[in-house]
């Protein structure tokens, strides 16, 4: 199938990940966007990682299917033949991107909230990539360590976990290759949420062999996440600090940690790929229906 994927291209963005796994599955996949690179959350990104959108809207090449797979890009540009447009929201949650927009059909990364219920509207989770996140085996020298975008509720996190002695090795910018280096040398991954979602790092972070520490992620359990088997919950930053300190106990993070890593197998980005086109078969999705 020819695959128009239309994202923000900024590295690590989840519209990247999904245009990999369609290609790995055998499908013809251009990607369009705003292509950024430096300035990204007040930091240079290294060329490495900096991604160029292929389509040409003028060009020969038309999609079949069109997904447009980031929370803040829209993309209004229509092949001379319909074609299904659908959306794959990562931040559902957080703001409604789409007013007054039609679209085939819409795939939300959690399952609760916004626009969940309405018709052709459908629960894809966030996923790991199986190229990118693995586990190396190497020395884990880093106790507790987060990276992430720094909201201000992850510093003060980090701030609580210096002032009840366990410095947490927080950070931003490392991307790709450089992320799962520093992912592999993390015994305790902490996850921040923003309002209680299951965020990529949940699955990425146990795909790289970390013990995940995250605060009662809504959508774990349906997905057959175990709290306190797969993974450990907390209650605030305090708890946060206490349950980080039991993890390092006698080295108590490596049973978490290889339960999480068998549990999150499964949930990779090829997977909700293939999701995404049997529940589009099953709904026999016919372009230009437009009820979301």
């Amino acid at each position: 199938m020819k695959i128009l994927i239309a994202c923000i291209h900024y590295p690590s963005a989840s519209g990247r990940f999904i245009a990999r796994a369609f290609r790995r599955l055998g499908h013809d996949v251009r990607t369009v966007g705003p292509s950024t690179g430096a300035g990204i959350w007040g930091i240079e990104v290294d060329p490495r990682w900096i991604w160029t959108p292929d389509f040409d809207p003028d060009g020969k090449w038309k999609p079949e299917l069109i997904i447009t797979a980031d929370s803040g890009y829209v993309f209004d540009w229509q092949p001379d033949l319909p074609c299904p447009h659908i959306i794959w929201g990562v931040d559902n949650h957080v703001k409604d991107y789409w007013p007054e927009r039609k679209y085939d059909a819409l795939f939300l990364a959690h399952n609760w909230g916004y626009r969940i219920g309405e018709p052709n509207t459908y629960w894809l989770p966030p996923a790991y990539d199986p190229e990118t996140h693995i586990d190396l085996h190497r020395e884990r020298y880093i106790q507790v360590g987060m990276m992430a975008v720094p909201y201000h509720s992850r510093q003060a996190m980090a701030d609580r976990f210096v002032q009840m002695g366990l410095p947490l090795v927080a950070g931003v910018g490392m991307l790709w290759d450089d992320y799962r280096d520093w992912y592999n040398r993390v015994k305790v991954a902490v996850l921040k949420s923003v309002m209680g979602d299951l965020t990529q790092r949940f699955f990425e972070c146990m795909a790289m062999g970390c013990a995940v520490l995250c605060d009662h992620p809504k959508d774990a359990e349906a997905l057959g996440f175990r709290a306190y088997i797969d993974y450990i919950p907390y209650y605030d930053d305090d708890d946060a600090v206490e349950k980080a300190k039991w993890l390092l106990e006698n080295g108590r993070w490596k049973e978490f940690a290889l339960r999480g890593q068998k549990t999150v197998n499964p949930h990779t980005w090829d997977a909700r790929a293939l999701e995404l086109l049997r529940t589009m078969d099953k709904i026999k999705l016919a372009p230009g229906i437009a009820t979301c």
